[in-house]
């Protein structure tokens, strides 16, 4: 899937001055964004998901343009059909798995029925072998446990794109490699293009089919 990516954004602090100027062209399926922390590659992708603004910039995947300064067209996150798998999973500790999984097709105010789920949280609940996890909640679940509610949950909307913010940097070093290796084969099951951001050469040697170097906000090389 193509991607076309410009972007500006300055963040002033009482201490320093951020300045991101990147520019990325990119038609790979497994893009890995690399640099240390505070390089600024959880702007890149929170922009591309639409939860920060740029100040000036073009971000465009395949035909659709998600973001454009000079014609003011900035897409609300729901219309970018993107799924953003955040660090620390953000899931909902009064929910249960099931509800969690459930929460992104909901409509109105009231959280996911317990016992009833949607279609498209089924397919995913049993695809991520969640079954027997339905019932528990966030707080009783292992960190590989954890992500892996937190992909089925991403995936329930049927996304275009999967962005992963340092996906395995929460695991322990045994659960990180087992975690890694099923992200991987689930990518390629599925054949969903992702951006990943990591500071880990594993995951650059891994999941690198377009390798993409940061630091401080600007691509090296």
């Amino acid at each position: 899937m193509q991607l076309e990516l410009t972007l500006q954004k300055t963040l002033l602090s009482p201490t320093r001055i951020f300045q991101l100027d990147v520019n990325i062209t990119s038609n790979s399926q497994r893009i890995v964004i690399f640099g240390p922390s505070g390089a600024g590659k959880t702007m890149i992708l929170k922009s591309i998901a639409g939860l920060i603004t740029p100040d000036k910039g073009y971000i465009k995947i395949a035909d659709k343009v998600l973001f454009d300064s000079t014609k003011k067209i900035n897409l609300k996150p729901q219309q970018r059909h993107l799924a953003y798998l955040f660090q620390h999973y953000s899931l909902f500790p009064h929910l249960t798995v099931g509800q969690n999984i459930a929460f992104t097709l909901k409509k109105g105010l009231f959280n996911p029925n317990k016992k009833n789920f949607p279609p498209q949280a089924k397919q995913w609940i049993e695809k991520l072998e969640l079954t027997e996890l339905v019932d528990l909640y966030p707080q009783q679940l292992s960190g590989g446990q954890q992500q892996r509610v937190a992909l089925a949950r991403a995936l329930t909307t049927n996304p275009c794109m999967l962005l992963l913010d340092e996906p395995f940097s929460a695991l322990d070093y045994g659960l990180r490699h087992k975690v890694r290796h099923e992200i991987n084969e689930l990518q390629q099951q599925l054949n969903i293009p992702i951006i990943l951001i990591s500071h880990d050469v594993e995951d650059v040697k891994l999941f690198g089919e377009h390798v993409i170097e940061i630091q401080q906000g600007h691509l090296k090389g």
